[in-house]
């Protein structure tokens, strides 16, 4: 009988902690013709690499616990865009902001507006 409320016992407390973990998801869509966006990235999260055109990625379901982040996180979307043997760095002039239980997507296309921090 003892043995049936001991484990019990011992799991309430790590569904309890496990619950106290905020979290947020995101996926990224590549609407940009004839490109693949490579190493996607929002505010140093890796999101995804090898993104073809018309793919969006995973769900990454994002922790405060084990990406050691604190909600919200307001950052832009940073990429490279592959194109053949050619290869440019971008980042998105808008910001995006991630909260608690947020479900973000975010659809990189023809008019997003990016720059290239490495040209002057």
């Amino acid at each position: 009988m003892k043995r049936k409320l001991i484990l019990p016992a011992l799991l309430l407390p790590l569904l309890l902690a496990a619950a106290c973990f905020d979290e947020a998801s995101i996926r990224v869509t590549n609407k940009v013709h004839n490109v693949m966006l490579d190493n996607i990235q929002f505010d140093q999260i890796g999101i995804a690499s090898g993104l073809l055109t018309g793919e969006t990625t995973s769900k990454l379901t994002i922790s405060e616990h084990t990406a050691g982040v604190n909600f919200p996180i307001t950052a832009q979307v940073q990429f490279y865009m592959v194109q053949g043997d050619r290869r440019v760095f971008l980042k998105t002039e808008d910001v995006y902001t991630l909260d608690v239980d947020d479900n973000l997507t975010i659809v990189i296309d023809d008019s997003t507006a990016v720059v290239n921090s490495f040209s002057k």
